[in-house]
């Protein structure tokens, strides 16, 4: 908990290994002022932005130089709604009297570098847990929405429609393989990048379609549900599952979703 927000508590829920929880800052004078304050300083990262401007101010050499610099500094564009929810994000965790949290790097650096390369999560930070040190990855997404729980985790562009579509986006080097096979041909599993970006003839789109109505693909919850249906349709005890993608990551990690939904321990 965060003593500077005082959050309260609106909904709570587990499923498997998967754990969620609202909270809600009901004073909102006391929310407006943590975002000016501490909010605003990583958003903008005073720390690297202090120091540059120190450097710029120091190489001002006449009042018209000054003036210049001055407005130079001044010309910052207004953050996006998402940069302040991240930055809002990491400071929550950062400030958690529960949590030991660090971030190493404000990514807002690498925004500003044009060819930097960004990583795939938009936090990245390390957690404590005990004597172990943990790599600490967050996904954040931002909204006006007032409900609870808000539309960005279950309404059209939301969380888990993103999960839907990176299971769909995996599936097409199974459904790739087998478009072929059907032709007679025998191909090896490819990247779903190198598949993407190849054009996809009319009659394998549609193929692809069916592919995917008839395949288990999608969230580990929704795959539960089909695989409990599927048991109980064929009256069976045990149902074994064999992921078919490209990459190893991906699969390993599906199986581990997958053993969280049903409560299953490594042996």
């Amino acid at each position: 908990m965060v003593a500077a927000l005082a959050p309260e508590m609106r909904y709570s829920g587990s499923k498997a290994s998967a754990q969620w929880r609202g909270q809600v800052v009901a004073d909102k004078d006391r929310f407006r002022a943590y975002v000016a304050d501490r909010v605003k300083s990583r958003a903008e990262d005073d720390e690297a932005q202090d120091s540059f401007a120190a450097e710029l101010r120091g190489m001002a050499t006449t009042g018209m130089a000054t003036d210049f610099v001055e407005k130079l500094l001044r010309a910052v564009p207004e953050e996006q709604a998402w940069a302040v929810g991240e930055a809002l994000a990491e400071c929550v965790l950062a400030d958690d009297e529960n949590r030991e949290v660090c971030w190493p790097w404000n990514l807002v650096r690498d925004r500003r570098t044009p060819r930097a390369s960004l990583p795939g999560a938009d936090l990245v930070g390390f957690c404590k847990e005990g004597e172990s040190v943990l790599l600490l990855f967050g996904e954040v997404k931002t909204s006006s929405d007032t409900g609870t729980p808000p539309g960005v985790m279950n309404g059209s562009g939301g969380m888990a429609w993103q999960l839907e579509e990176e299971a769909t986006r995996l599936f097409t080097t199974r459904a790739k393989a087998r478009i072929a096979r059907d032709q007679g041909v025998l191909l090896p599993l490819s990247s779903p990048g190198e598949l993407l970006a190849r054009p996809w003839p009319a009659h394998e789109l549609a193929r692809l379609a069916q592919l995917r109505e008839d395949a288990f693909v999608g969230t580990a919850d929704r795959l539960g549900e089909r695989l409990r249906r599927l048991a109980r349709e064929l009256q069976v005890q045990e149902i074994a599952v064999v992921t078919w993608t490209h990459d190893l990551a991906a699969r390993m990690d599906s199986y581990r979703l997958l053993a969280g939904e049903f409560g299953l321990a490594a042996a």
